[in-house]
């Protein structure tokens, strides 16, 4: 029998299997491998072999040979075919290394990998009769359009030119921080007490975010710290953050109609007494807020 080995070099296997007139095989020299690796002695291999154990031990020098040269096995397409066709059949790693030319070892990990895989095949295959039934029995029913929020319009324009991101100057004096918030509660359709309530609600954090951009950019030198007082007390890196935000939703074209709308009221002279109003109305809500968690307390 005439086996190439990738573990045993040819020069070493030759000159151990031609002085001896009982010259072993590669076949025999996997088989004393499998049972050196399960810590069996030379005694106990040569009487299972049938060999004097003085021919078992000479397989020591190809071995210490093997180890001070290791060489890697490829495995190349014909070699992982025939390990997934002795996997299916159950044969052992040592048939598998004979056939293919590689150690025992690595014959025995390619068959754990084979393992593996056939495992996660039945997995898969498994989930799939699994959701195919599912499907069956429980069709998929339509997902029910979800209404749009109330208050400001989410507008979005395929491709924003430079003109629509432009804005009218104010004509006048400036307005106050109080006014550009009412007149924002008003556009949205909601009190200026809602807005700034804290709440993570979109249409309200989205009209936060536009009254504190319209502040920044209508009213003279006030700082993010005022502007998170005069919408609630909320912390300034709220503000700063929600201001960043509301330009890169604008430069993609979002919230531009409203932003000119409320741009175009805030460009002519303010009026007083809607902001006295809305000033009233806010200190009320306040005010009963406060007796609220009085009596709680």
């Amino acid at each position: 029998m005439t086996v190439a080995t990738n573990r045993y070099s040819s020069a070493g296997l030759n000159g151990f299997t031609t002085t001896s007139r009982r010259g072993l095989t590669p076949a025999d020299l996997a088989y004393i491998s499998a049972h050196r690796a399960k810590g069996r002695g030379w005694q106990s291999i040569a009487k299972m072999m049938g060999r004097p154990q003085s021919d078992i031990e000479r397989a020591a020098e190809v071995e210490a040979y093997t180890r001070a040269q290791p060489k890697a096995f490829n495995w190349a397409p014909d070699h992982l075919e025939t390990a997934r066709v002795y996997y299916r059949a159950g044969n052992n790693p040592t048939l598998l290394a004979i056939k293919v030319g590689c150690s025992i070892e690595e014959a025995d990990q390619q068959l754990a990998h084979q393992r593996a895989l056939a495992v996660e095949r039945n997995r898969l295959a498994l989930n799939k009769r699994r959701r195919e039934k599912h499907a069956v029995k429980h069709p998929a029913k339509p997902k029910p359009e979800k209404p749009a929020a109330p208050g400001l319009p989410f507008v979005r324009l395929a491709t924003p030119s430079s003109s629509a991101l432009t804005f009218p100057a104010p004509v006048g004096p400036r307005p106050t921080p109080l006014q550009v918030v009412t007149l924002t509660a008003e556009t949205c359709g909601m009190t200026l007490e809602a807005m700034c309530r804290r709440s993570s609600e979109r249409h309200r954090v989205h009209a936060r975010w536009i009254a504190a951009w319209l502040i920044k950019k209508y009213c003279d030198r006030t700082s993010y710290p005022e502007i998170a007082r005069v919408l609630g007390g909320f912390d300034h890196t709220t503000i700063v953050s929600g201001v960043a935000r509301l330009e890169e939703l604008v430069a993609r074209g979002i919230y531009v109609d409203a932003l000119r709308k409320l741009s175009t009221e805030l460009a002519r002279p303010a009026s007083n007494s809607r902001v006295e109003d809305a000033r009233a109305a806010f200190s009320k809500a306040m005010t009963d807020r406060a007796q609220v968690l009085k009596d709680a307390a």
